[in-house]
């Protein structure tokens, strides 16, 4: 079974602040890649069992949040975006 995510589905959160969030999935990692394009950019997190979710966000966000390779992060999604895929 794969569970697939859209990348603009997911949110990059790296300080809570002390909020707690609805979303429950909630996936801690560090930051592989921040590929930019010209409006968007790509954001590649390996999760801490070795996986890797790539996140779509706005450059802008890139820049507010000041994320880039070897920062910790968390992607975040809601359960009713998750795709369920299994093989025949």
């Amino acid at each position: 079974m794969l569970a697939l995510i859209k990348a603009p589905q997911i949110i990059i959160v790296t300080d809570f602040g002390g909020y707690r969030l609805s979303a429950r999935n909630q996936l801690k990692g560090i930051i592989t890649d921040v590929k930019l394009g010209a409006v968007n950019a790509e954001v590649d997190i390996k999760l801490e069992g070795g996986e890797l979710i790539a996140a779509t966000v706005t450059n802008d966000s890139v820049e507010t949040l000041g994320l880039y390779k070897g920062q910790t992060a968390t992607a975040v999604f809601k359960a009713g975006v998750v795709i369920l895929a299994v093989a025949d």
